[in-house]
């Protein structure tokens, strides 16, 4: 009778061969025509299939064991592609950075500097806008002195950044500015040669501030350089059409009114 013996070999990723080995010559009982016995047969067969189930069974196994790895392995070359970009990316990055650190030095360096001369600027700005303002026409003189005043405690405030600080000079600027380009009217009491006079007052811009009263038969003209009102009488009925015109009373027209200089405005009748 024929030993079989078989071998299992695993290699790998758990793959298997069998081998069998056995002698072709061996002398079965003797059977009918010189076949070997059913019995022996039968034992052969039973051992073929369960080698060839083994075998399948480990085919199975390979077959999966395939599939998983060949996952991880797309898994591993695409997370290893994620990285190299990663690192790539990082490297474009740190230059990037450097370059910024490098520019926003230069920046504070030029912000320090700036700002070593712009408190100083701002300080002498707010005394010069002060002397203006003193020596302006006097217009609102009681809003453009509070405006003033509260910008020197701004200056003056060491919580006040310097940005804060620049901004409420320019916006205070910008007020001042603006009294130039408007004609306005209003009603005043003013202090005429030691006598408190009622009036009604008409600024043209900056060229000239005038004032009537009494009745619209007396009428003023600011003096900047004497820094007094000088009677300008004879332009009463002319100041009062601007006036009307200013309120709104009176449809627009040419009106002749003394903007020179004080010594060199002529006196002229009523038209």
């Amino acid at each position: 009778m024929n030993r079989i013996r078989t071998a299992r070999c695993s290699m790998g990723f758990a793959a298997c061969c069998v081998m069998v080995l056995g002698s072709a010559a061996w002398t079965p009982a003797a059977g009918p025509a010189g076949r070997p016995p059913a019995g022996a047969v039968l034992e052969t067969a039973e051992t073929a299939v369960d080698v060839r189930r083994e075998t399948q069974h480990f085919r199975d196994r390979w077959a999966a064991d395939a599939e998983k790895l060949t996952e991880e392995a797309e898994a591993l070359e695409k997370e290893l592609k994620r990285l190299r970009w990663q690192r790539e990316k990082a490297a474009i990055y740190i230059t990037d950075l450097e370059k910024k650190a490098v520019e926003l030095a230069g920046a504070e360096r030029a912000s320090i500097a700036i700002r070593n001369e712009l408190g100083p600027f701002l300080d002498e700005g707010v005394l010069r806008l002060k002397a203006f303002v003193t020596g302006d026409l006097p217009l609102h003189p009681e809003e453009r002195d509070a405006r003033i005043q509260q910008l020197l405690r701004v200056m003056d405030d060491a919580d006040a950044e310097l940005p804060s600080k620049a901004r409420a000079f320019l916006e205070a600027l910008a007020v001042e500015i603006e009294y130039g380009y408007f004609t306005e009217s209003d009603e005043a009491e003013l202090d005429i040669d030691g006598r408190i006079v009622r009036v009604h007052r008409l600024s043209v811009g900056r060229l000239g501030l005038f004032a009537v009263g009494d009745g619209g038969r007396r009428a003023w003209r600011w003096n900047p350089g004497a820094r007094r009102w000088d009677p300008v009488d004879v332009y009463a009925s002319r100041i009062q059409q601007a006036l009307q015109m200013a309120d709104h009373a009176r449809l627009a027209s040419l009106v002749e009114l003394p903007l020179g200089r004080p010594a060199a405005t002529a006196e002229a009748g009523d038209p």
